[in-house]
């Protein structure tokens, strides 16, 4: 079983240059909240672990780990040489979030500036995952 350190550094090096694209592109951002696991993570709980400071009603919708993935990791037509490599990388990413990681979840937090949270549980009863933004106006 990786340390929690060991379990960040998995994450940050699988979502090692790669932008998730919106209006903007932002990067990924690795955390661990440690011994969180043991409470439901209900939205207002998960904006007050991601230290967001917004107020908890604010609006939170729920996807997969696929459905958030699906333009990200689907080759295209026509994609060339580089767009298939990040295809490639993102399904890395997908399956190593699957493979340290149980329930996992992807929050989106807010309206048009939207955090993202990917959130899976540790075997050591850790929430951990990446975090990222989104803009959709």
């Amino acid at each position: 079983m990786p340390t929690q350190d060991e379990l960040v550094e998995t994450f940050a090096k699988a979502s090692g240059g790669l932008l998730f694209m919106s209006e903007s592109d932002y990067p990924f951002t690795a955390f661990l909240w440690p011994n969180a696991a043991a409470e439901p993570l209900t939205h207002e709980r998960l904006i007050t672990l991601s230290g967001l400071g917004i107020p908890p009603e604010t609006p939170v919708e729920e996807q997969t780990l696929d459905y958030f993935f699906r333009n990200a990791a689907t080759d295209k037509d026509w994609h060339t040489q580089e767009d298939k490599q990040t295809v490639e990388q993102y399904r890395d990413l997908v399956q190593t979030l699957n493979a340290e990681l149980t329930d996992i979840k992807v929050y989106r937090v807010g309206s048009v500036e939207i955090a993202v949270y990917i959130v899976g549980k540790t075997a050591a009863g850790d929430l951990a995952g990446l975090s990222t933004t989104v803009i959709e106006t």
